[in-house]
């Protein structure tokens, strides 16, 4: 099997290469046309960071026993990265969306925690750590997450109005899709469940959307 997968790769790797240069092209040309100096100082200081994770968690400390979960860096460096590209484009900055940003993280950490679950033998494969191999008594706590994440945010979302309510139902839809995908896994392959684990926390484009065509 292993031997298969390496094959797959070695094939496959110049397409994969064409595509990530070309995802990389277009990324790197919209964010020169449409960022402004401020945002482009906010993602400068967000990529200090994520080098030190990069160094850290993929060189240096890769097969530490006691390093920080890969997890909870990644949840970090996302969470910050929202934060960060709002707070530049707020005039208040009390208007900070918290209690949604607060469960975008959980969310990512969801995400990252159950593909770990999913993916536990190729971690230990390739020599990675993972939370859930650091913890192996965390399983099914990672596995309730995204269910605690969608009650929690459909109650908060009944003492919200406006952005903020709208922001945490997307967090409370990403929640159900998540553990939707979790209780489908096997069925469908854990590297289908990977794509679609990714693919749910976008339910903000959904609400996007709505409201950009609604204006008009």
């Amino acid at each position: 099997m292993q031997t298969q997968r390496h094959r797959f790769y070695y094939e496959h790797r110049w397409s994969t290469f064409g595509v990530w240069l070309a995802l990389l092209i277009t990324a790197v040309g919209t964010a020169l046309w449409k960022l402004n100096a401020r945002e482009f100082q906010a993602g400068l200081l967000i990529l200090l960071p994520m080098l030190v994770y990069l160094l850290s968690h993929q060189l240096l400390h890769r097969k530490h026993p006691l390093r920080v979960p890969k997890e909870l860096c990644v949840a970090f460096l996302l969470t910050s990265g929202v934060a960060g590209f709002t707070l530049v484009r707020l005039t208040d900055p009390t208007e900070l969306l918290g209690v949604p940003l607060v469960f975008f993280a959980l969310l990512c950490f969801a995400n990252c925690a159950l593909i770990s679950t999913w993916e536990d033998e190729v971690d230990r494969h390739h020599g990675q750590t993972s939370f859930v191999l650091q913890y192996p008594g965390s399983r099914r706590m990672v596995r309730i997450l995204p269910f605690v994440i969608m009650i929690l945010a459909l109650g908060f979302a009944s003492f919200e109005d406006g952005m903020r309510r709208t922001a945490t139902l997307c967090a409370a839809g990403s929640g159900g899709l998540l553990a939707l995908v979790d209780l489908l896994h096997q069925r469908s392959g854990r590297q289908l469940a990977r794509v679609l684990a990714d693919g749910v926390l976008l339910t903000p484009v959904i609400a996007w959307l709505y409201l950009h065509f609604a204006r008009q």
